[in-house]
């Protein structure tokens, strides 16, 4: 790294990364890689059947919290591992049945958050990945559909954010250093 962007780095305010998309496309890799070059918090919202309704909201809530400390406190970078957009989107598209929760908060407190969307263009890696898991319940074409699905939901709640950043793992795979420097510019 040249002196001058050591410098820049070094006096950059906190950022807080969002990384979304569908399962097994990466985003867990991405999300501790980019925390672990960038001594960031690193924090990994995940649902879970016990955190339906308010315990959801709750669980989302505190969750935003902890990051704002991490900013604004420490100063340190943060990385969300999902959060809600992919509350919506998996509610609207893996698990209808599951009541979705929405707070407007959350809409507000991310308006400045840079997005790192995974899922590429080509998802036969994630959808393969998705098909070889023990809990696996969909075939291979209800996965297209319903990656097509997240991906549309996706696009719908983030249209106004100018800071979304599409990762595939078959475009960037190795080479995480040059994702990370195009996303910090």
């Amino acid at each position: 790294m040249l002196y001058n962007q050591q410098l820049d780095f070094m006096t950059r305010q906190p950022q807080l990364f969002v990384i979304e998309g569908p399962d097994c496309t990466g985003k867990t890799s991405l999300a501790r890689f980019i925390a672990n070059k960038l001594n960031a918090c690193y924090m990994h919202s995940t649902w879970t059947p016990a955190l339906n309704g308010q315990a959801q909201s709750d669980y989302l809530r505190s969750t935003l919290n902890n990051a704002n400390v991490c900013l604004s406190v420490s100063g340190l970078d943060v990385v969300l591992d999902r959060h809600w957009p992919s509350e919506v989107c998996y509610h609207k598209t893996f698990r209808p049945e599951q009541p979705v929760v929405m707070i407007q908060e959350f809409f507000a407190s991310l308006t400045k958050a840079t997005y790192v969307f995974c899922g590429g263009i080509n998802r036969s890696i994630a959808i393969e990945r998705q098909l070889a898991k023990a809990d696996n319940r969909w075939t291979k074409e209800q996965l297209i559909k319903l990656h097509a699905e997240y991906i549309r939901c996706f696009s719908n709640l983030c249209a106004t954010e100018e800071k979304i950043h599409n990762y595939s793992i078959e475009e960037h795979g190795d080479k995480l250093d040059g994702f990370l420097e195009m996303i910090l510019k």
